[in-house]
């Protein structure tokens, strides 16, 4: 059996800040972190999604301030995580609509 210490880590801690351009008053981001078959997650939640943040209509920013802590081992450094992003708002009707989405990679 192998040691955790024996394999190569990667320890990401980190906040999801914010989002501009988006209609509605009402956004919140899905996120997750995806990675090939050699990584193992040890700790921590590979997705997850922010709070709705409910802004008044003149302003363009939305912020989350949203925490994320992951913990990965690896066998090989094929398929090095990357963040995947939705950003999501609600009309003046309550109806959820994807306004963005996007892929982060994470520096090696």
């Amino acid at each position: 059996m192998t040691s955790v210490n024996a394999t190569p880590q990667l320890h990401l801690i980190g906040e999801i800040k914010g989002a501009h351009g988006f209609d509605g008053n009402r956004v919140f981001c899905k996120y997750s972190i995806r990675s090939g078959h050699n990584w193992t997650l040890i700790s921590g939640k590979d997705s997850g999604e922010t709070y709705e943040e409910i802004k008044d209509e003149t302003e363009d920013l939305t912020l989350w301030d949203h925490p994320f802590d992951v913990h990965y081992k690896a066998k090989a450094i094929r398929g090095w995580p990357k963040f995947f992003i939705e950003v999501w708002y609600a009309d003046t009707e309550g109806r959820y609509s994807i306004g963005g989405y996007g892929i982060g990679v994470v520096p090696f």
